[in-house]
């Protein structure tokens, strides 16, 4: 099986480090010290990256906290291929089996408590095509996707 190169960009300091395999000390992983990967920090409301640069984008209970959400979903897709996905995962979501203990973490912590509905919304008001949000009840987590456009 002949694999492809893809550019993937994880926005979250956690979800990228575990990507890398990176220790606590940084030691970089095997894909790191290759020159395959790497961490980058900045903003998701400025990202420092052309336009056009990533086929994946992957936010992994990170979108909670993004400044500006539907700014933030804007500046993403902007930096997505034409054709490029961004998968957004949630454990913490409103609706969930655990809203009884979600809920008021995320209150407390200032944090986006989104139903499955307005990640929908969300992603489709960003301008991405064919959204999917895929509800894993009995499992407690949910999953957004969006494709940006070809002619975008």
């Amino acid at each position: 099986m002949a694999l492809t190169r893809r550019d993937v960009l994880t926005a979250g300091a956690a979800g990228a480090a575990a990507a890398l395999g990176l220790g606590a000390a940084g030691a970089p992983g095997a894909h790191a010290a290759a020159g395959r990967a790497g961490v980058q920090q900045g903003s998701v409301s400025a990202l420092p990256f052309p336009t056009g640069t990533f086929d994946l984008v992957t936010a992994v209970e990170t979108h909670y906290y993004w400044p500006d959400l539907p700014s933030d979903l804007l500046e993403v897709r902007r930096v997505l291929k034409p054709g490029g996905r961004l998968l957004l995962i949630a454990e913490a979501y409103r609706g969930s089996r655990a809203d009884w203990l979600f809920a008021p973490a995320m209150r407390a912590l200032g944090a986006k408590y989104l139903t499955a509905a307005e990640h929908r919304r969300l992603l489709e008001g960003a301008g991405y095509a064919d959204v999917e949000v895929h509800e894993q009840r009995s499992k407690g987590w949910l999953c957004a996707v969006g494709r940006k456009e070809a002619a975008d």
